[in-house]
Parts: structure tokens; C-alpha cells; sequence
């Protein structure tokens, strides 16, 4: 069993790392939303309304809508996250995942 106080310097400790990775870099990031299915509609009605979000997707598996963002960097990412997110009736869980690296998008094979 870990202690709050143990998960809470583990929570710390990556958003430190993730700001050491990042900076001020932009960071691009895929989104999963467990929602409520009574709100689904709604919720990715929602989440298209912010100019960050560039694509949101209905799918199966353990998330329920997929989103793809664009954000200015690591901070705008937490904010959205942790501030906007939130105010959205219906959104139950998030699974966020940073890209670190692009190998092909929109159909085109990026040079590494």
C-alpha cells in the first residue's frame, strides 16, 4: 500500500521531470476520457470548443473519447487538465499521454 505522502512526492517528482523535459517547448499530447455514456455527445462537443484540442475521436477500449492537443507548453497542458477538464459534467477519469517523439503524422513520414 503506498502512503498519500509517498504519492503525492511521486506525483511531484514526474511533474518536475516533465518540466525539465519540456520547458517552455511546445508539447503535443493524446488524450483518453472515461465519461459517463449519458454525456458523451456532449462532453466531445465540449472539449472541441477548446482551440488546443485538434481532433476528438469515439472509441472503444478502456477510454472512451480520444483527444488530440497542441499546447504552448507543459503548464498550458497541466492547466487544461487540471482546470478546464474538470468543469466538464460527465468526464470521470483522464489517461494523458506526452508525444516525445513524431515518426509520421497526417500521412507523412517525418525525418528524424
Amino acid at each position: 500500500m503506498v502512503d498519500k505522502k509517498s504519492a503525492e512526492i511521486d506525483r511531484s517528482d514526474i511533474e518536475e521531470a516533465m518540466k525539465s523535459y519540456y520547458q517552455d517547448e511546445p508539447v503535443k499530447a493524446l488524450i483518453g476520457l472515461k465519461v459517463d455514456t449519458k454525456y458523451t455527445d456532449e462532453i466531445a462537443k465540449a472539449v472541441s470548443l477548446y482551440e488546443n484540442i485538434v481532433d476528438v475521436y469515439l472509441v472503444t477500449g478502456d477510454m472512451d473519447l480520444l483527444l488530440k492537443g497542441y499546447f504552448e507548453n507543459f503548464k498550458v497542458l497541466k492547466d487544461f487538465l487540471v482546470k478546464e477538464v474538470p468543469k466538464i459534467t460527465g468526464v470521470k477519469e483522464t489517461k494523458t499521454m506526452q508525444v516525445v517523439t513524431t515518426f509520421k503524422e497526417d500521412g507523412k513520414v517525418i525525418d528524424i
